[in-house]
């Protein structure tokens, strides 16, 4: 009877272990082996992604998770590609979804490579809003998150762009420092001025001096 379970539990272990590929009505469908001696369930539905050129009976998770991992890579460049505002949540799905299929270290490195593109993206599309409504703070708030952005890439030319950004609000900031403190100025020599003129207008206070009455009585 022990060994009879021990072939039932390695047959399952065994199925378990294996996936199958069919295709139907354009998509591949990936199963995989049910933890038993036979059966399988289907694990996902890959539209307009095409079976391997070399057909076999059974696949490793090996074989069909590069499979799965473009797929969702292919659709986290299909929804940035979109014209207007990227769907960045939708984005950030797909590349976390493919990070679970990401059998090696060079796929994982090119899904967290993604992402780090894409939390830089909205970085800097926050900053562009921020920097938009003009104030000091706003201005301040984009420098920080465009220094945000900047440790979220290696490449030098995004570097470049976003060094370039930051001195252009440093400048704006400037201007408006500058302009503030001649508002400030102007105004206080306003009230000076103001200050001078009443003072100028305010008659001299006159006394009547009262001769004293030096007549005999």
């Amino acid at each position: 009877m022990a060994f009879l379970i021990l072939l039932v539990v390695g047959a399952s272990a065994s199925n378990s272990f294996k996936y199958y590929l069919t295709e139907h009505q354009g998509a591949l469908e990936i199963w995989k082996g049910k933890f038993a001696p036979m059966g399988k369930k289907m694990v996902i539905a890959l539209p307009g992604t095409p079976a391997p050129q070399t057909s076999k009976a059974t696949y490793s998770a090996g074989d069909v998770y590069p499979l799965i991992f473009q797929y969702y890579i292919d659709k986290a460049d299909a929804l940035l590609d979109v014209p207007g505002i990227p769907d960045f949540e939708g984005i950030k799905k797909a590349l976390q979804a493919a990070l679970e299929y990401g059998s090696t270290n060079t796929l994982r490195e090119i899904a967290y490579t993604r992402l780090d593109n894409i939390d830089r993206l909205i970085l800097i599309y926050k900053a562009d809003v921020a920097a938009s409504r003009g104030s000091i703070d706003d201005l301040t708030s984009a420098i920080g998150l465009l220094k945000e952005a900047d440790r979220l890439t290696t490449d030098t030319a995004q570097e470049t762009l976003i060094a370039q950004k930051i001195e252009g609000h440093e400048a704006a900031i400037a201007v408006l420092l500058e302009e503030q403190a001649a508002a400030e100025q102007a105004e206080a020599e306003a009230i000076t001025a103001e200050t001078s003129n009443s003072e100028s207008e305010v008659p001299p206070e006159t006394g009547q001096t009262v001769a004293p009455d030096t007549s005999n009585h």
